[in-house]
């Protein structure tokens, strides 16, 4: 049964330095498109650049929310706020998105989101931090909407937190700037959230953590998620399945996942295969008429 892999970072190591080689095991196991993710200006870039070497490969490009983090001193050191800076990194960011949906062929507008998992509950760093992601998202969820590209989601927090807490909020700046399709990526977050994101029109992408034992809350998402809204990814080389767990997660590996769908959770691989085409709009109707 062919795979579609909608989240994949070839474009990062260990992968990027054998990608040629990793895509080509991932053709061998029935693996016949692949969406590749980026995570901030360079990454984006590198998407961009490997895809033009296969009809078959797509780009994805985007600010991840974390990325912010790791340059926080840039922005917030003690009690001072770079204020200039945070707007100079703003408007780069918007600029290089935008020169590459002009010059280059992403597919889609991610990973985007919201992510207060490593954030403290209060304090001026959470404060400033969480603005600039929220700034980040907004704008880049315009780009989106003006180019009327889909979008992919990183949302995380901490379960506990109840205040300031990443899956309401992004639930609320969506319903503001409804992009045209949008998928929570490696999905997590409460029940409620996923019901709500659902309502407005979203799609659920899974990955190799759904078959770990101990996943059984990505198991009841995935129970309440509608056939037609599934999305399958390996996010390589992160979230190996439960049969290479530990090891770095390389593309072909997605196949273990979907045999867990299959056996596992009855899911049928065809529906998902043309999922993935329509997410996306691909123009491949023939291969999605054909498993679909």
């Amino acid at each position: 049964m062919p795979i579609f892999d909608t989240h994949c970072h070839y474009n990062l190591d260990p992968i990027l330095g054998e990608w040629q080689t990793q895509w080509h095991l991932a053709q061998k196991n029935d693996i016949t498109h692949t969406t590749i993710v980026g995570t901030d200006i360079q990454t984006s870039k590198q998407a961009l650049s490997i895809a033009k070497n296969s009809k078959n490969l797509f780009a994805s490009i985007g600010y991840h929310p974390g990325t912010f983090e790791e340059h926080a001193p840039d922005f917030v050191e003690g009690q001072t706020v770079y204020s200039e800076r945070i707007n100079t990194e703003l408007k780069l960011i918007k600029n290089e998105l935008l020169e590459m949906v002009s010059t280059g062929q992403p597919i889609a507008i991610g990973e985007i989101g919201l992510d207060y998992y490593r954030l403290r509950s209060k304090g001026l760093k959470r404060e400033v931090l969480s603005d600039l992601q929220k700034k980040a998202f907004k704008l880049q969820l315009e780009i989106a909407a003006a180019h009327n590209l889909p979008v992919i989601l990183h949302v995380r927090d901490q379960a506990e937190r109840t205040h300031s807490n990443a899956y309401l909020e992004v639930l609320e700046i969506i319903k503001q700037t409804t992009p045209k399709k949008f998928v929570l990526h490696c999905v997590s977050g409460p029940l409620s959230y996923i019901t709500a994101a659902l309502e407005l029109g979203a799609y659920i992408g899974f990955d190799g953590n759904i078959t770990y034992p101990q996943a059984k809350h990505i198991r009841e998402i995935f129970s309440i998620t509608p056939t037609d809204k599934i999305l399958l990814e390996t996010d390589a080389p992160y979230l190996a399945p439960e049969l290479h767990r530990g090891k770095i997660c390389e593309p072909w590996m997605i196949t273990e996942t979907a045999k867990y769908l299959e056996g596992e959770l009855k899911t049928d691989l065809a529906q998902i295969y043309h999922n993935s085409f329509s997410f996306f709009d691909i123009n491949n109707n023939a291969r999605i008429k054909q498993y679909g």
